[in-house]
Formats: structure tokens, C-alpha cells, sequence
């Protein structure tokens, strides 16, 4: 199943397999249960990390985690969220523009008091301009025509969110992108575009809170997932990133402006010819916090010497970032025979776990 955005203005072919929406974009109403909870244990900060952990939070001692564990699912909703097919809606699939169509399904589906799934058909190609998908439900949504540069896909402001089983490819600069959004569950996505291909941030996280993405592929000529001002508690697990920049944490604080990104974990991550494989960037001289961020069982190659990029405000350094069980090298060149990749660190406070490659040297 996917769906083929048409050229419209300047936009580039944007394909989709499916888009799988439940409880969407729902505000809290009465004494409706969270889906997404956490629970606080303390303790001495871990060798390990168990897949279950979901963010860190730094404490004045430097030496100790507070770790969140599983999401906890509420009992599924009664009666069963709306099945809601973008066929239904008069998409045709048959060359022509079908962004009416999937418009007015995103809004039947988001006005559902039970919650939806929104279904977009095996096998078939349908062609759209690029969507926002915006929130909160039972309130004004958002379509944005094309611009000089659109993101593909945007959800806006939407809560208890869950997006699968999506493939989105060649989108002119950024795919997709969570705005403002509150739990979210992204799992089992495909991204792609050319690696020179400029500003196509495969996932692009903005002022978001407690968003997990795992189980996917992605490869464009940006970040393959870069996490900006406002967003926290971030995780990716499973993550197969390149070509591309790597997994980013930035830029922040361009204009001297105030910035934070706290409380992420990047856990078995696959990174294959990255530009640099991880990296935090911020202006030198900006109000930008970055704290208690985790990178943990990440392997792989960088396209430059520079594998690892912690490069943090002078006047606000980055601190309990933690480095555990990660190897990356760069291929064998005539400048390089060694593979041995390098570190690029500063105005950083580090704890190292495990074995790190290549170490910073501050």
C-alpha cells in the first residue's frame, strides 16, 4: 500500500504504505485515562539499560539515573476506535490529486469521540500534496498547500498518537515531523531519499514529549532523526540510519535564542556511512540546555573521520550526556588505513560506560 505524492508547485513524489492513527490526537476529557504513564523509580545509575527504560533525568548527584520504565497501556477503548479508509472518502488512486480526500478522512477520523484508524490501502498509489495532519482533534485542523520547500508530513499538536507502518520517500526537505505533540508511538517507518540531497531530515522532532521511534530504516541526506528546542523525554531504539547526517540533537540556539532538549536515549542504532554518526549542535554563544541524553549500543561507519560530535554551548554546557557500548569506524582510505575514527568534543560533561569508540578527548 502506498501513496505518491504528484509534483504541485514544487513538491517532489511523496510515497506512503500506510498510516495507522489510534486515539488520535485526542485531548484529555473528564477522567479519560493516559495510555502513555510513567513510573519513577530511583536508584544508582546502571551499567546497562534494559529495553524497557524510556528516559533519563539527571539529579544533583552527577552519579545517579532517575529511569522511567515501560509505558503502561490503558485497556483498549470501548467501543472499538472507527476504522476510517481513505477510500471511503473518494480517494481514487487512479493519477489524479487525491489530497481532498484524504483531508476530509483525517477529519472524520480525528472527530471521533471513540478513536480511529486511519487506513490507507495496499497496493495502490495515490497521489497528494503535502499533508498536515493536525491537532488537537475536535478542533480546526490544518492543510497546508505546497510552499517552496514542504515537510511531507506533519502532525501538529496531537496526542496519544501512534504512526506505522509508513514509507515516505523523496519529500523536498523534511518527511516527517512531530510538532508539538504528546505521546507518541512511531514505529516500523521507511524513509528514503538521495544522501545528496539537501535539508531531508528524515524524522525531525519539535517540541514533543514523550515520543518513542523504533523499529526503522532511514536514509535521506540529512539527519536521519534530529531532535530540536522543546522536546523531551525522546527515545529511538532500533534505528537503522544512511546514508545521511547521522542521529542529531540540534542545531540550537541560532540568534542567541533560548533552547532545551532533555531526557533522550538512542539505543541500537546501525549508522552506515553518516556524515557523523551522533552529534549534538549548538551555537557557542546561546541560552541552550541539553541534558541527560544516552547513547547505548550503537555501531557502525562514518563518511568523515568525525564520527562522534558533541559540540555544546560554551556559556551553557551540555551535561549527563552518557557514552555506553559504542563503536563506530570509518572505512579504510588512502588518508585513513586504520578505520579508527575520530571524536569531536567540547563544553561537554561525559561518563563513559562499556566500551566507547572513538573517546572524546576532553
Amino acid at each position: 500500500m502506498s501513496l505518491k505524492g504528484k509534483r504541485h508547485c514544487v513538491c517532489l513524489p511523496l510515497i506512503v504504505l500506510i498510516i495507522t492513527l489510534i486515539s488520535l490526537c485526542v485531548g484529555s476529557h473528564g477522567d479519560h485515562q493516559d495510555p502513555f504513564q510513567f513510573q519513577f523509580d530511583f536508584g544508582d545509575r546502571p551499567t546497562t539499560f534494559a529495553p524497557s527504560t524510556y528516559g533519563v533525568s539527571h539529579h544533583n548527584n552527577p552519579n545517579s539515573y532517575q529511569t522511567w520504565s515501560s509505558l503502561a497501556r490503558a485497556p483498549a477503548p470501548k467501543p472499538k476506535p472507527k476504522v476510517v479508509n481513505v477510500d471511503a472518502f473518494g480517494a481514487k488512486a487512479d493519477g489524479k490529486d487525491d489530497s481532498q480526500a484524504f483531508k476530509k478522512a483525517w477529519k472524520y477520523a480525528c472527530s471521533s469521540s471513540q478513536g480511529a484508524v486511519l487506513v490507507v490501502p495496499r497496493r495502490k498509489i495515490y497521489h497528494v500534496k503535502p499533508i498536515d495532519f493536525s491537532g488537537p482533534c475536535k478542533s480546526a485542523l490544518v492543510f497546508k498547500p505546497c510552499k517552496e520547500a514542504p515537510t511531507a508530513v506533519t502532525f501538529n499538536e496531537c496526542r496519544n498518537l501512534q504512526v506505522g507502518g509508513v514509507r515516505i520517500k523523496n519529500a523536498q526537505q523534511m518527511h516527517l515531523t512531530f510538532r508539538n505533540c504528546f505521546n507518541v508511538k512511531a514505529s516500523n517507518l521507511l524513509v528514503k531519499a538521495p544522501g545528496n540531497s539537501p535539508n531531508t531530515d528524515g524524522i525531525h522532532v519539535s517540541g514533543t514529549q514523550n515520543i518513542i521511534i523504533q523499529n526503522s530504516v532511514i536514509a535521506t541526506g540529512d539527519d536521519c532523526i534530529s531532535i530540536v528546542s522543546g522536546s523531551k523525554n525522546v527515545r529511538a531504539t532500533a534505528i537503522t540510519c544512511g546514508p545521511g547526517h547521522g542521529i542529531s540533537i540540534g542545531s540550537l540556539g541560532a540568534k542567541n535564542s533560548e533552547a532545551y532538549v532533555s531526557n533522550v536515549i538512542v539505543d541500537k542504532a546501525t549508522l552506515s556511512g553518516t556524515t557523523n554518526g551522533v552529534r549534538i549542535k549548538t551555537w557557542q554563544v546561546s541560552a541552550v540546555q541539553v541534558s541527560n541524553v544516552l547513547y547505548q549500543n550503537i555501531r557502525g561507519t562514518s563518511a568523515s573521520e568525525v564520527a562522534l560530535k558533541l559540540d555544546c554551548s560554551q556559556s551553557f554546557p551540555c551535561r549527563g550526556i552518557y557514552l555506553q557500548n559504542v563503536d563506530l569506524s570509518v572505512p579504510q582510505n588512502q588518508h585513513n588505513n586504520n578505520n579508527i575514527a575520530e571524536a569531536s568534543c567540547s563544553n561537554v560533561r561525559l561518563t563513559y560506560q562499556g566500551n566507547v569508540s572513538p573517546p572524546c578527548s576532553t
